[in-house]
Order: structure tokens, then C-alpha cells, then sequence
């Protein structure tokens, strides 16, 4: 079974993301999936889709957004973070990490409840090829 590769990934407002990238195993890989998690959902549940689009030619990241899962700085109860800061923080900076890491690939943002409205809340963003 194919093993992620975990990666942490600062965002501007100085926070410590964790994110888990799985690769596909084919020649020719056909984009790079960002898994925007639903508020509470903790990426590992997302690992079986995950594995799935590698299956069809994709690689799939997840991450958890600050304050949540594997992205949990210090104390649950001491973040600040909320919806707008994941937003204008969080998704800009896994989306800066795909872009600088795999520029040559295809970008598809699939977003789970408020995954899929981060793209509203990180405003025009040409990077992103498509949208779920």
C-alpha cells in the first residue's frame, strides 16, 4: 500500500501546517488532487479517496487546517484560528507549496463542505486548473 509522504508547511501567519502527500504510481501522472478538508474532518480520513485517484493517475494531498488533526500547534484551546484564517492563511500556502513543488502539473482543488468554499475565501486564484 502506498505510504504518504508528510511534509510541514509554514503559512504567513506563522503556523505549522501538516500535510500528506500520496503519489501515483504510473509513468504519466495526470494532475495533483489538494483534498480541502470539511471543518472537523481530520485529513486521515480521506486517506481511502486518496489512494483512489492514484489509482486513476493522480497524486492527492491532505492536510489538516491550523488547529486541527496533525496541524495542532501546541494546546486545541489556545488556537485562534477560524474559518477566515484558514482561508487567507492555510490554503494560500498549501497551494504555494504544490505550485513551487509541482508547477508542471495539472492542479485540481476538491473541497469537502468548507473545503470547496476556500476557494471563495482566498479570492481569484488563476494557479488552481479546476474546482470540485
Amino acid at each position: 500500500m502506498n505510504q504518504p509522504h508528510t511534509h510541514s508547511i509554514s503559512t504567513e501567519a506563522g503556523h505549522k501546517l501538516t500535510a500528506r502527500l500520496f503519489s501515483a504510481d504510473c509513468e504519466e501522472v495526470r494532475g495533483l488532487c489538494i483534498l480541502a478538508p470539511a471543518t472537523g474532518v481530520a485529513q486521515y480520513l480521506y486517506d481511502g479517496f486518496a489512494r483512489w485517484l492514484n489509482t486513476q493517475g493522480f497524486h492527492a494531498l491532505t492536510f489538516d487546517y491550523e488547529g486541527m488533526g496533525l496541524s495542532v500547534n501546541g494546546c486545541v484551546k489556545d488556537s485562534k484560528s477560524d474559518i477566515l484564517s484558514w482561508g487567507k492563511y492555510d490554503c494560500p500556502a498549501i497551494l504555494g507549496f504544490v505550485k513551487q513543488q509541482y508547477n508542471d502539473l495539472k492542479l485540481i482543488w476538491i473541497g469537502h463542505s468548507v473545503g470547496g468554499h476556500m476557494i471563495g475565501f482566498m479570492g481569484h486564484n488563476p494557479d488552481i486548473d479546476y474546482r470540485y
